[in-house]
């Protein structure tokens, strides 16, 4: 019998025909530790899940009507055999080892709920990525750090299944910042994160054109603080600051619904923020009455120049000294 516990790469999958062939090469040559791949087709109509079982014969294939990320991680999860689960999604690339050393890691650490590794970026040429940015190798507990710089993506974290089952899986309240809450809400309850490592894990593959309205991103960030307010309250600690934070998200989703012409709804959204401190308080004030005569590009322009202008000037007087 082997003694290492089984990882589940778990792997959903819409119209991702192009790049999910590329995806499950990159794991199907996984070498050190045994794990087994489930792809989750949620209601794809370009031959996505004929492609998976080409690539990888070897693996379970489930076919579903469209129930979006988060229900197709669950289920996913919930037909997978393993003790460690790795979600990975369809248009990324595993770097060489990743399972084994994630793995490692985290049978190394058993009070950890979840190991992790950098990863790296690229948009068109796998092979001129870079490393992902922000990154944080001290592990422990990532609560503060995942509020205020959220780091974590599912291609880069191994998880414990019973840590996955104690949150309850991604939410399906949320749609593309699921993963978010679900970091969120592993450390809130006292999960432990262990850093496998520095060598990456991971190629993340990102797209020279938004793939989504910024506010609508905003507002899932928006949203996961919120749920993790309403489910752990007073049980976070009050250092975490997270009302503050919720401000501030706030406001940010706000300046893109300023952004994309929806002034109403921007205005409505922000003024409640006024009455919390925040960075930059003074610019997003300004940028906010000059909308009223502008749009909101040209305003943050014209205010851009201005700071730079006014640095500039600063340099300066201090050169002349």
């Amino acid at each position: 019998m082997n003694p290492e516990p089984l990882v589940s790469v778990v792997i959903p999958a819409y119209n991702r025909a192009a790049t999910i062939g590329a995806t499950l090469d990159s794991i199907t040559c996984q070498e050190g530790w045994p794990f087994e791949i489930v792809v989750v087709d949620d209601g794809s109509t370009d031959g996505t899940a004929s492609v998976a079982r080409r690539h990888a014969p070897a693996a379970r294939v489930i076919e579903q009507p469209n129930q979006r990320r988060s229900a197709a991680r669950n289920n996913g999860a919930r037909l997978a055999g393993g003790e460690f689960l790795y979600f990975f999604d369809s248009d990324d690339l595993m770097e060489p080892g990743a399972i084994r050393r994630l793995a490692a890691c985290l049978t190394a650490h058993p009070d950890a709920a979840i190991a992790y590794g950098p990863v790296l970026r690229f948009v068109d040429d796998a092979a001129a990525a870079e490393p992902r940015r922000p990154f944080f190798a001290d592990g422990g507990d990532l609560l503060q750090t995942q509020v205020e710089t959220p780091f974590l993506i599912p291609i880069m974290t191994l998880v414990r299944r019973e840590w996955f089952e104690r949150v309850g899986g991604f939410s399906r309240r949320l749609d593309c910042t699921e993963d978010y809450h679900f970091f969120l809400a592993v450390a809130a309850r006292g999960g432990r994160f262990q850093c496998a490592g520095s060598v990456p894990v991971a190629r993340y593959r990102e797209y020279a054109a938004p793939r989504m309205p910024g506010s609508r991103h905003a507002h899932g960030i928006l949203m996961a603080l919120e749920m993790i307010a309403e489910e752990f309250g007073d049980r976070l600690p009050r250092s975490l600051r997270l009302g503050r934070r919720i401000a501030r998200e706030r406001a940010g989703y706000a300046r893109h619904l300023l952004r994309e012409g929806r002034r109403l709804e921007a205005w409505r959204t922000w003024l409640p923020t006024l009455a919390h401190a925040r960075p930059h308080r003074c610019s997003e004030i300004a940028v906010f009455l000059a909308s009223l005569g502008m749009s909101a590009d040209v305003a943050e322009r014209r205010l851009s120049g201005l700071k730079r202008r006014l640095r500039a000037g600063v340099a300066k007087a201090g050169g002349g000294r």
